[in-house]
């Protein structure tokens, strides 16, 4: 339907766009001067003066329908689709957004296919997008699931600023089997998370409503001997202290977690109905 849009953005949208075609509407302008210049004449000025003003004609017309804003659409015509980010902003009404970051190969694609009861194959994230799920709640509630690629920081700002909720996951080790720590995967986390944070302060984004540091991994590290479990528990309290430091949100935790653990995950998705139903 034409008029279940956003109208209020038009003239702001109609003026980027503008701007945009600015060059070709004005390549229509010094048309319709060179039709002016003394060597034209009859057919020929004419011609010009017609031509450039289509070409000034075409160009604003095309940038008025481009900034149409897109169709506003339901949250349950959108449940188990993948969506870009800026198609969260015409979903009403508005939606929950989980932002999952971290680096490379941490698990976030397969926690948000835990959340979401998906299965992405193993495929692994090479872009930013947002996954739309819904909780069997009364009324139902739907949540918006932002994904990127780990191994691009900007991906990972990306979504932790455009999201309300954001879930930081750590790890141990790259691989999905070894039980060893890694010192550099620590170092590398400890890291991405200073660079997060920075970014979040730097930016001025909005208050989270929480953030959750996601000791993934569990089912493999907590299998290690005590003094090599401390290894993690002190480094993640360490980096909860620093999150805490500061406004980021109202709320920020630390879980032990493992995706591969069904009641970690649904105390996570537990904790999530509560967040959207609030």
């Amino acid at each position: 339907m034409l008029n279940a849009r956003r109208w209020t953005k038009w003239p702001g949208r109609a003026v980027g766009e503008l701007n945009t075609v600015s060059g070709v509407a004005g390549l229509g302008g010094s048309v319709i001067s060179l039709a002016g210049w003394s060597f034209t004449t009859g057919v020929m000025a004419t011609g010009l003066t017609y031509g450039g003003a289509l070409i000034v004609l075409l160009s604003l017309g095309t940038a008025l329908v481009r900034s149409i804003p897109p169709a506003i659409k339901k949250p349950e015509d959108l449940v188990g689709k993948t969506i870009s980010l800026a198609e969260i902003g015409n979903i009403s009404p508005p939606v929950m957004t989980l932002a999952v970051v971290g680096p490379s190969m941490v698990g976030k694609t397969t926690l948000k296919d835990r959340l979401s009861f998906t299965d992405s194959a193993n495929i692994r994230t090479q872009d930013t997008s947002a996954y739309i799920a819904s909780f069997q709640t009364a009324p139902p509630t739907y949540i918006a699931i932002l994904d990127g690629g780990g191994e691009r920081f900007s991906h990972q700002f990306k979504l932790a600023e455009q999201c309300q909720c954001l879930c930081v996951v750590i790890d141990h080790n790259a691989s999905d089997s070894d039980i060893e720590i890694d010192a550099q995967r620590l170092e590398k986390h400890r890291e991405f998370s200073r660079q997060i944070r920075q970014y979040l302060d730097d930016g001025s984004v909005a208050r989270k409503i929480w953030v959750r540091l996601l000791i993934n991994k569990h089912d493999l590290w907590g299998t290690l001997s005590v003094e090599k479990q401390k290894i993690i528990s002190d480094f993640y309290t360490e980096e909860l202290a620093y999150w805490r430091q500061g406004n980021r949100a109202a709320s920020i935790e630390a879980l032990v977690f493992s995706n591969e653990d069904a009641s970690d995950v649904a105390k996570f998705v537990e904790k999530l109905k509560q967040t959207a139903t609030n």
